[in-house]
This record gives structure tokens, sequence and C-alpha cells, in this order.
């Protein structure tokens, strides 16, 4: 079975490692990033089959990193959180 490519994006650095311990002891090995810009330059130069992103951030929301994720593969499965009300 394939491996699969998998961003979490958070600027909150213990939900960042929180997200990423979690999909590690799943069996998945996550790229990471901790901001906007950061992630939307990742998802314009990698393929990702999961985005797992929080919606606001600097440099950039989750909505964005959303956005670009669909244009470059309508495939590719985000999923957007917020810790906000």
């Amino acid at each position: 079975m394939p491996e699969w490519r998998v961003l979490v994006v958070d600027d909150d650095t213990h939900m960042l490692d929180l997200m990423t311990r979690r999909l590690s002891r799943m069996g998945l090995q996550a790229d990471r990033a901790q901001d906007g810009r950061t992630a939307v330059s990742m998802v314009q130069t990698t393929a990702y089959d999961l985005i797992l992103t929080d919606i606001y951030m600097p440099e950039g929301t989750g909505l964005e990193i959303l956005r670009t994720a669909k244009e470059n593969d309508p495939h590719v499965q985000v999923i957007v959180v917020t810790g906000s009300a």
C-alpha cells in the first residue's frame, strides 16, 4: 500500500505537535507548516492526499489553503479545524 502524503497546518505549536503525534501513532508521517503562506507554498509544490489545517492563522487562512489545494488536485481531502467559537 502506498504511503499517504499528509500536511498538518497550525500556528499553535502544541496543537501541531498533538496532531502530528496522533497521525504518527496511526502509522502516517506528516509534513508540518506553522502559517498559511508556508502551507500554500508546500501545497503548490507537493501532492498531498490529506491536509489537516487550522482556519485562523497568520499569513493565510485554512480556507486559502483549501482553495489552493483543490485548484491543484480536486481529489485531495482537506479537514479544516478551529479552536475559535
